[in-house]
């Protein structure tokens, strides 16, 4: 079964006249912080980018992580001293 989104997409795409060459699909990563009842301010924030700038983006990440021996990285568990950071000194 096709992807409906897709589909969708292409359709409108025509609508508009344009092909589907001129479509760019796009990533982001996106995270939020302070949004509980203790914080004063809530904090969203985006990197974002054409799909095909991103593997070389993941590769190094990937080298970082490895350097550390870490599987990911959670900054809630380096201020508290949780999760994979849990051992670290």
């Amino acid at each position: 079964m096709p992807n409906r989104k897709c589909s969708l997409m292409r359709e409108l795409w025509k609508m508009w006249g344009l092909k589907d060459s001129d479509m760019v699909i796009w990533f982001a990563s996106i995270d939020e912080s302070g949004v509980d009842a203790r914080s004063q301010y809530a904090v969203v924030s985006a990197v974002m980018g054409r799909s095909d700038s991103w593997p070389p983006v993941y590769s190094e990440w990937e080298k970082v992580l490895n350097d550390y021996n870490l599987p990911y990285f959670h900054s809630t568990d380096f201020n508290c001293g949780t999760g994979v950071a849990k051992d670290l000194t």
